[in-house]
Formats: C-alpha cells, structure tokens, sequence
C-alpha cells in the first residue's frame, strides 16, 4: 500500500496552501479570522522574513542537508513557539512531501502538543509513526484519536492500516469492516478491504470490495487488484481485460503493477512469449523488484533462454537476499524496541 495513504489526505486538502500562509503569517484579516476560529494562535505580521526562511529552509532540505534544514526549522519554531500551524506546516512537508518521519517526527509531535483538539494533528503523528514503523504507538494513538473524534472514521481506517502492516490481517479485517461501515462511500475504505481480503484469501470478499473501490474510483492500485483477484477465481478474460486497461492509464506506479501482474497472469497460462516482453518491462523499469525478476527468470527458462535466464536468477538472489538482510535488521529493531521502549 502506498506510504501517502498514512496521510488523511482530505483533511489536508481542506487545509491546502492556506496552511502555509496562516502559519507564516500572510494570510491577512480573513487568515486571521480563519484561525482563531481554529482557536489556534494568531501568526505575527512579520511575514516576508519567515517565509524567506521557510522556503530556504525546505531547499536546504531538498539538497541533501537535511539536519541543516531541521536546525532552521526548530529555530523558526522557537521564535514563536505557539505557532501550531507552523509546526503542522513544517511535519507535513518533512513527511507527507518528503517520506522522511526521522526528521518529520519531533515537528508532528510539536504540532500535537500545540493542537491537541486538532484531528488533523492527531492523524499526522499517527501517520508519522506509521511511516517510521512505531506501530504500537501508532496503533494506540488511531485507536484513540478514533473514540476522541467518533465522526472521522479515517482513524479507524488507521487503525486497519497499521495491523495490516504488522501482518495482524484477522485484527485488520475487523477494523476495516467498520471503517466501511461508517462511510460506505469511502472508496479508500474498500480499497483497503479488498486488499485485505486479497491476503486472507477470500477471493469473492474482496472481489466484491474491489469492485467498489475502482467504481468510486478509491484508490490508483484498484483496477490492478481486482484483475489480479480476477485472475485467482478463473475470470481469465474479465482479468486480461481489467489489467490490460489499469496499464493504459493512471498513475505509474499503478500502471506497472498492472503489467507486472498482467506478465505473471500470462506466464502462469503459459503464455510465455507474451509474458516476457512484459516481465522484461518490468525490470527495466524496476531493477530492484526481485518478484519481477523472478518470473522474468521463470519465463526466460520456460522459452528455453537459458543463459539469459541464469543471468535473471542471478539478480533475483542478489535482491533477495538483500531483503533477507533488511527483514533481519528491521525484526532485531523490533524486538529491541518492545524489549526497551526507550531504546528507538
């Protein structure tokens, strides 16, 4: 699932680039009104400065000096330290924009602190931890931001999301089924549905939840993952057909799932020349997807390309055992977290 969806993106979106402006102090009388209806602080008038420096600040960043950055960042912080906008506005660009919850976790839990009757805030430092793989902290904070705020169901949502990530998929299960419940319209909601049911194996569950995420147009990977559900419950021609229009359009990443899924669909109907052009897409356009490799392997010895086929095993081992080794240390990280709190 894509890291993005750690954010609730609607109610960012309510937000938008007036966020920046109010926290920066340029969003004149009406910015004024709008945030102390928040009931947040109101921004000081000297703005040119500080924004200057907030720019040059998500630049330095950008560059590559990224403690440089968080230095002028904390520093614009501390001068005005009741600025919980400010401190939205900085976690959100290290984390939303960036993928970075390292850097972006002490600005979300500053901006906590600062608007604890934020939901808003609540599901960033949720979605920070999330993202930083802090799940019991996350889980917790979903779990309670979703009793505080009974009308957001995207906590519950939350929730679902970081037990999937944990591989607690029964727990997920449950708690994606209310979420649905809530807001039957969300097609996020089914999306993640779906994909659920998808791991469990419960092909009709999440044919049925997929087909509603990809007629509300939920989520970028739904068509691909009703086609590759398709595929397991022998709609062959359905399948072929759904994989074949997800890789004609949307976004890239969900385009070459679609034709990697559309390869492995194809390989494993033996249709082995159609399959590796696509297969051999696939690793082109991702050389380190060692699934993809994988069956760009299996074909290629299929077809009877043996050498070419030992060079494909070959990079498959390589990334595999690359996972192998980042698996390990992520589990020996875990451990030691639940063993010492403190110890991060």
């Amino acid at each position: 699932m894509n890291r993005g969806d750690l954010v609730e993106r609607n109610v960012m979106a309510r937000r938008g680039a007036v966020v920046l402006l109010l926290a920066i102090g340029l969003g004149g009388a009406r910015a004024q009104s709008a945030v102390a209806q928040t009931g947040a602080p109101a921004p000081q008038q000297k703005v040119p400065e500080k924004k200057r420096r907030f720019d040059a600040a998500c630049t330095k960043f950008r560059a590559g000096d990224k403690d440089g950055a968080c230095k002028e960042f904390t520093a614009l912080l501390d001068e005005d330290p009741q600025n919980a906008l400010l401190a939205f506005v900085v976690a959100q660009f290290l984390v939303e924009s960036q993928q970075d919850a390292a850097h972006g976790e002490p600005f979300a839990r500053r901006a906590f602190a600062l608007g604890p009757a934020d939901p808003a805030a609540w599901n960033l430092l949720a979605g920070t931890l999330t993202l930083g793989k802090q799940y019991a902290e996350a889980e917790k904070l979903y779990h309670d931001a979703s009793e505080k705020f009974p009308d957001r169901p995207h906590f519950v949502y939350g929730v679902g999301l970081v037990q999937s990530l944990e591989k607690r998929f029964l727990d997920a299960r449950e708690s994606f089924e209310r979420a649905v419940a809530l807001d039957p319209k969300n097609g996020l909601f089914h999306f993640a549905n779906g994909r659920n049911y998808m791991t469990l194996r419960r092909n009709d569950e999440a044919e049925a939840e997929l087909r509603k995420a990809v007629a509300s147009r939920g989520h970028a990977d739904a068509a691909w993952s009703l086609g590759d559900v398709l595929a397991r419950a022998g709609k062959d021609d359905e399948a072929e057909r759904v994989l074949r229009e997800a890789m004609a359009s949307g976004p890239a990443d969900a385009r070459w799932n679609a034709g990697f899924h559309l390869g492995v669909f194809l390989f494993e109907r033996r249709r082995y020349r159609d399959a590796e052009a696509l297969l051999a897409q696939a690793t082109t356009a991702r050389a380190d997807d060692r699934d993809a490799w994988n069956y760009y392997a299996r074909t290629l010895r299929a077809l009877g390309k043996t050498e070419a086929a030992q060079a494909a095993v070959k990079r498959y081992q390589t990334l595999r055992a690359e996972a192998d080794r980042a698996e390990e240390k992520d589990l020996l990280a875990l451990i030691r977290t639940q063993l010492d709190p403190s110890d991060k």
